[in-house]
């Protein structure tokens, strides 16, 4: 029996489908950070099949080489592995369900050998953190979506915050910097991580209170911070990774990683760089584990 959700709705079959369904190559479920990117790279997948005038029951090979193209990532690059793998995986639970013959992401897949060893860590070098500091300040110019895109930027860049805690940080939850003090946000538990309170840099604050202005003068209404509508509605995962994708490309960053993750890992770098070790920075960034952090700072010791 065809899946017509995957049809009707095709973003919540896809969300439904990796919280019950997918599976890694060793058959365990997903982490809650892969279902985020996953997601994402879905909607992306999903707005250039549309553009192409496909849809999931219709749309071929040649049009997902045309979106790594359109993106241009190298097809040895690992995010280009990634996407042949989530191809793969979609293709296949869509003949499963019945919605199309045959699986258009194994050709593709089988085509580019996944490497062995972890693919390298993405972050921003120093010069480009530092434009992007300055690309978040609040501008006379910005209209109401730059000012939130801003703001969600510097939460990435200035605090570490993942998408999932973005999504739903509560405005109450933000608090601003005191003599002597920097500024902090309560995160709400998110995406299988605990509440915690992060530190906001110096530089992110400015662009969150812009935007909290801007917020309040236009009637927002709601908890979020980062509410996408006046009513209210969560920012959506993609529209929070083009807002880095465009910012990134504005300051004349070409990175082949170019989403929230990046800057995440900037601003984990960036303590590491001030002298903290790798366990205190993993706290930092609320993770269970060092080994992000540690292997960011071999990143440090590569290049010195």
């Amino acid at each position: 029996m065809t899946d017509r959700l995957w049809l009707t709705d095709p973003a919540k079959a896809f969300a439904a489908w990796q919280e019950i369904g997918a599976t890694g190559v060793d058959g365990r479920p997903f982490s809650s950070r892969s279902i985020i990117q996953h997601q994402a790279m879905f909607e992306a997948v999903l707005e250039h099949l549309a553009h192409c005038g496909q849809t999931l029951a219709t749309f071929h090979t040649a049009e997902l080489e045309a979106f790594l193209a359109a993106r241009g990532l190298d097809r040895s690059s690992s995010t280009a592995k990634r996407y042949a793998k989530l191809f793969e995986r979609l293709g296949r639970h869509l003949v499963t369900s019945g919605v199309r013959a045959e699986n258009p992401g194994k050709p593709l897949s089988d085509s580019l050998a996944w490497p062995l060893d972890d693919p390298a860590i993405a972050f921003l070098p120093p010069a480009f953190d530092t434009a992007l500091q300055q690309w978040v300040q609040p501008s006379p110019n910005d209209d109401r979506s730059t000012s939130r895109d801003k703001a969600a930027i510097a939460l990435f860049l200035g605090a570490g915050l993942t998408v999932a805690e973005a999504r739903q940080l509560p405005l109450a939850g933000f608090e601003r910097a005191l003599p002597g003090a920097l500024a902090r946000v309560r995160t709400e538990s998110a995406g299988g991580r605990l509440s915690r309170i992060a530190i906001v840099e110096g530089f992110a604050q400015p662009p969150v209170l812009a935007w909290i202005a801007v917020r309040a003068s236009h009637g927002y209404t709601g908890e979020l911070l980062l509410a996408f509508r006046r009513t209210g509605k969560r920012a959506a995962v993609i529209s929070l990774w083009r807002a880095v994708h465009d910012a990134l490309v504005a300051i004349g960053y070409r990175g082949v990683e170019s989403g929230p993750q990046a800057l995440r890992n900037t601003y984990g770098r960036r303590l590491l760089l001030r002298g903290l070790d790798p366990k205190a920075a993993a706290e930092r960034l609320g993770l269970s584990s060092a080994r992000t952090t540690y292997r960011l700072r071999q990143t440090i010791s590569a290049s010195s």
